[in-house]
């Protein structure tokens, strides 16, 4: 008796175990969708069991590209799965049959596929033909959307631009060498956890089996963790904060006790290792690859240019299209003077203060040494005679300014009535101001500024100090310069 029940446990064994080995093989049609952008595709399973289990159905959904274009190098095909339960498995291919082989494969019972992805979203090739293969026992939809310009790719190309052609200078700043180190140590935390306890491992022939095992579910785990960022960064904000803060905190103690590297060769490593990251940033930029590659070709051969043949080319450039000249108003003028005067007041007080100027031989050159020595001190540079004889000079060129257009006015006048009576000279002349109004002026101040000797240690730049006639001042200069008819005497 016991041998018959042994025999019949055996006998079931095999039955059920060839029976599970030709429905894994079992081949089956699957469908094959072809979808293009804007499209929606549901899916809805028929109940189906073998052997008291429900079977999955396999569904392939494909598209078949587009040509390539510079204008499309930013394209990007995305493909969303709306599906409420996590019972459903994804098989990437460039075909259906690909797509049907991988399947086929991972329902074999020696299959042991522990990389196998559940991504609700997909970005898919636009220029090659992409299937996606579903394996799902709850109904679901498929959405395919073209991205005509996918942002994160422009700023993925952005980025490796600005890291190639900054790599010189960001190679030698000591700011970025800290938070390199930091984001570094913080990422390569785990890895020297899993180095320490590899330490405590004994180094014998049969653990090797276990460690390479060890390293693939550290693998494993890594991409769980990867792919489930944000639930963990959602429900453990505080050990997560934990960990970054003190991984963050040994890692700068590590980085400040090394210090920046010194060394050329370093830095250009440090550089040659920024810049090889930039280039593979530009490539993966896009699905356009040929394009990409034409762009890391183009950014080493201007980085690599010689710098002489640029400048001659903006010298040509510069002659052959010479930029117009601005011209400064007269107030711009006047600002500007009175900017620079006061600076260059200012080099020279600085300048007479050092031992390079040679104080006392100085002296001996000098009509009146004590008035050197107070503006050197810092009092103004001007006299309150000279003040006042600038005061003086331009209020009198006012008044020869208003004689000369009420001249010409009675002139214009006359000839146009002949009848009209001559008029006398003191009838002609303006009332102008006398000279007392610029010495009143002068101890009043103007702009806020006091002209007396008490301020003039003041080191406010005033246009004022400059001596300059203005435009209408040497206009009345040149008709002065110029013998002038009497209108009276040729009447």
């Amino acid at each position: 008796m016991g041998l018959n029940h042994k025999n019949i446990f055996i006998r079931s064994c095999l039955i059920f175990i060839t029976t599970l080995l030709l429905t894994s093989y079992s081949e089956g049609v699957p469908n094959v969708f072809y979808l293009e952008p804007g499209s929606v595709a549901e899916y809805n399973p028929i109940p189906h069991r073998t052997l008291g289990f429900r079977d999955k159905q396999l569904q392939i959904y494909c598209y078949k590209g587009k040509p390539k274009y510079l204008i499309n190098v930013f394209n990007t095909i995305s493909l969303r799965l709306d599906i409420d339960s996590e019972e459903f498995t994804q098989y990437e291919g460039s075909d259906p049959d690909v797509v049907s082989a991988a399947y086929e494969d991972h329902r074999s019972i020696f299959s042991f596929n522990f990389m196998a992805s559940k991504k609700r979203l997909l970005h898919l090739n636009p220029f090659n033909q992409s299937c996606i293969g579903i394996d799902a026992t709850v109904p679901f939809k498929v959405h395919m959307n073209l991205i005509r310009i996918d942002f994160w790719r422009v700023l993925l190309l952005c980025v490796g631009l600005f890291v190639f052609f900054s790599a010189p200078t960001l190679s030698n700043n000591a700011l970025f060498y800290y938070l390199s180190g930091v984001l570094v140590g913080i990422s390569a935390s785990f890895l020297i956890v899993v180095y320490l306890i590899s330490k405590l491992i004994p180094r014998k022939p049969m653990m090797y089996g276990a460690m390479l095992g060890g390293w693939g579910l550290s693998f494993y785990f890594g991409q769980m963790v990867y792919e489930n960022i944000r639930v963990i960064l959602v429900t453990h904000q505080m050990y997560v904060f934990w960990y970054v803060f003190i991984s963050g905190i040994i890692s700068f103690v590590i980085c400040y006790r090394m210090g920046p590297p010194k060394n050329e060769r370093s830095k250009n490593l440090i550089k040659w290792g920024l810049q090889t990251a930039a280039m593979l940033s530009i490539f993966y930029s896009s699905h356009f690859q040929e394009a990409t590659v034409g762009m890391n070709i183009l950014i080493a051969l201007i980085y690599h240019f010689p710098s002489q043949y640029i400048a001659k080319g903006k010298t040509y450039w510069k002659r052959r299209f010479p930029p117009k000249p601005r011209l400064l108003t007269e107030e711009e003028f006047n600002e500007q003077g009175a900017r620079e005067t006061a600076k260059a007041l200012e080099e020279l007080r600085q300048f007479c203060s050092s031992p390079e100027a040679k104080p006392w031989r100085t002296m001996l050159k000098l009509r009146d040494p004590a008035r050197f020595a107070s503006f050197v001190e810092g009092d103004s540079h001007l006299e309150d005679e000279e003040i006042l004889e600038f005061e003086t000079t331009q209020a009198n060129m006012s008044y020869t300014d208003n004689s000369d257009v009420s001249e010409d006015e009675n002139d214009d006048k006359i000839n146009d009535d002949d009848s009209s009576a001559e008029i006398s000279e003191d009838e002609q002349e303006p009332q102008g101001r006398p000279v007392g109004w610029a010495y009143d002026r002068l101890h009043r101040g103007t702009n806020g500024y006091s002209m007396n000797r008490s301020n003039r240690g003041s080191s406010t730049p005033i246009s004022r100090h400059l001596i300059s006639p203005t435009s209408n001042q040497r206009r009345s200069l040149s008709r002065q310069s110029t013998p002038r008819s009497d209108t009276r005497k040729r009447r």
